[in-house]
């Protein structure tokens, strides 16, 4: 369970100053999020937590909050509803409700909201959502994770996947033309959140073997809510375009597109729930290079370490005399932002590579 001092005010503005700032209300609701997954997890619920709030319990630094509880959860609604309604009374909550929205599209997934007090009474939305997707675990592993972060104290677990096969999921939603979130004004935020997440998580994978094989069976779920619509190798193309055209933000030959307004509102919305840290266009442009570069890699016969894949500043000197041909001449407008100039610079070699062996 978790401790309940982690509920209180004392508690929260101290880890605060400890994180070195964040939003109040955002963080009272993911300590919220993680006391509604605990509550299911001590009542004998069987899940696999996911989505961008489980990544608080992979990576070894907290950098972004995430305040929804996404879970896969198969229990028949005669046993899930109950229980829901029953910690929908139970403090700290006061209600629960279901937004029935797309219960009956594919996948199947259910919304339920829980309401509570907040601390601060101008919050302007007391309440979290708790989103269940009714379909059997398709992550290559999971594991039973310590339910604990630098601003919480409990003594539970959770079953998580692991950080290559969060990337793996991750990565199949950056590709907004095929398998992912839309670039739209509706979801310039959620696409924004997976460009980051793609970012943090592929600075911490070790396993590409993993990530490559949780990214097929992701995929394939994805591909089939789509009518079998795309092959693998059109949504890490769609990728790697995506991550082409992020490149390209504030550029000259960048596109007429409004694509620029999109990606910068999104920037500008998640920026509320990131921690001790700026999300500026040079950071985005980075994080999409690192997408870049691992769609490239899951196509050629890369090994499975990563590290050979991350920048050091020692790595840049090799680009000195570097020249990029079309239509990728735009990266050699990159080099005030070394590490994405040599990111690209890997990524388009592996691109060369998986053409060349797929001769």
């Amino acid at each position: 369970m978790i401790d309940p001092q982690c509920f209180t005010q004392e508690w929260q503005t101290a880890k605060r100053a400890e994180l070195g700032g964040c939003d109040p209300g955002l963080l009272e609701k993911t300590i919220l999020a993680f006391a509604l997954l605990d509550a299911l997890a001590v009542r004998g619920l069987e899940f696999v937590f996911k989505g961008g709030t489980s990544l608080l319990l992979r990576l070894p630094a907290i950098r972004r909050l995430s305040i929804d509880a996404d879970i896969i959860c198969q229990e028949p609604p005669e046993k899930l509803d109950p229980l829901l309604a029953e910690l929908g009374r139970t403090p700290p909550f006061s209600a629960m409700s279901e937004d029935d929205r797309g219960a009956h599209r594919v996948p199947a997934r259910r919304h339920f909201k829980f309401v509570f007090t907040p601390l601060d009474p101008n919050n302007p939305a007391p309440f979290i959502l708790l989103d269940v997707v009714h379909e059997k675990n398709v992550y290559p592993r999971v594991d039973r994770v310590p339910l604990r972060t630098p601003f919480l104290e409990s003594d539970g677990a959770l079953l998580v996947p692991t950080v290559e096969g969060l990337l793996g999921d991750k990565l199949t939603a950056f590709a907004p033309n095929t398998t992912g979130v839309p670039l739209s004004r509706a979801w310039s935020m959620q696409f924004m959140k997976q460009v980051f997440d793609v970012g943090e998580l592929f600075d911490a994978a070790t396993d590409l073997s993993a990530v490559r094989a949780t990214y097929q069976m992701i995929f394939a779920v994805e591909n089939s809510y789509r009518g079998g619509k795309f092959t693998s190798d059109q949504a890490l193309q769609d990728t790697f375009d995506t991550a082409y055209r992020i490149a390209l933000v504030g550029l000259a030959a960048a596109p007429k597109d409004g694509r620029d307004a999109l990606l910068d509102a999104g920037r500008r919305q998640i920026a509320s729930h990131l921690v001790g840290m700026n999300f500026r266009r040079e950071e985005m442009k980075i994080a999409a290079a690192k997408a870049a570069l691992l769609s490239s890699a899951l196509r050629a016969s890369t090994p499975s370490g990563l590290s050979a894949l991350r920048y050091e500043d020692s790595k840049f000197a090799s680009l000195k005399d570097a020249r990029f041909a079309a239509p990728y001449a735009a990266i050699g407008k990159l080099k005030a932002i070394p590490e994405a100039m040599w990111l690209w610079s890997e990524a388009l070699r592996l691109q060369r590579q998986s053409k060349d062996e797929a001769r």
